[in-house]
């Protein structure tokens, strides 16, 4: 079955694949940092995903921790990392409504 659905694979040291964007948890909508906009008029994770068309690594600004940027063009940036017990994810920002 192909329902286009976008995800991420991650394969840490090798040995962990760890797949984001494809289970129950990733169908909240995402909270920016400072909380704006209103939690029920954002996107959910895996719904971002489908409108991502940028991405690039970031080191040690979230946190202290290396994280893979998402963005939507002049629309939003998401940062996805590792914490050290598992993956993260956090709305940096949101420029425009969704």
């Amino acid at each position: 079955m192909n329902d286009e659905r976008r995800g991420i694979a991650l394969c840490r040291a090798g040995t962990d694949l760890l797949l984001l964007g494809f289970g129950a948890e990733f169908e909240v909508p995402l909270e920016t940092t400072g909380g704006e906009p209103e939690y029920e008029t954002y996107l959910s994770f895996s719904q971002y995903l489908g409108s991502t068309d940028t991405w690039k690594m970031r080191s040690g600004r979230v946190e202290g921790h290396d994280q893979l940027i998402l963005a939507r063009t002049e629309k939003a940036e998401l940062a996805v990392f590792w914490d050290g017990d598992s993956i993260r994810h956090q709305l940096l920002g949101v420029f425009v409504e969704p």
